[in-house]
């Protein structure tokens, strides 16, 4: 399997001529920090129409409780050191529930 991090790494540190490890920059001292992946994190303890209802009463934070991905940073399993910005926007799916064809169509 390809290491696209790892390699986007290298190049990255190539590029501005850092080659060790101990001469990368710590992530705290970025302005900006971009992950590049499929972070498919799901909800937990909620129903499909549960979590409808919820989107179309906005109540995102209530949403955000169940967030597989808040749940591991919460606990400290990824991203330490990191926080997620305020929701404030549905989440988006591209398929309905036991409909053919993509959602919104």
């Amino acid at each position: 399997m390809y290491n696209f991090s790892k390699s986007l790494i290298t190049v990255l540190s190539q590029a501005l001529g850092v080659n060790t490890i101990e001469a990368r920059p710590e992530l705290s001292e970025a302005d900006m920090v971009i992950f590049l992946g499929d972070f498919n994190y799901r909800l937990d303890d909620i129903t499909y129409d549960e979590t409808r209802d919820f989107i179309s009463q906005r109540c995102f934070d209530w949403l955000r409780e169940k967030d597989q991905l808040h749940t591991e940073m919460e606990a400290g399993n990824v991203f330490q050191g990191m926080r997620e910005a305020i929701i404030r926007f549905p989440p988006t799916y591209k398929f309905e529930r036991h409909q053919a064809g993509l959602a919104g169509q």
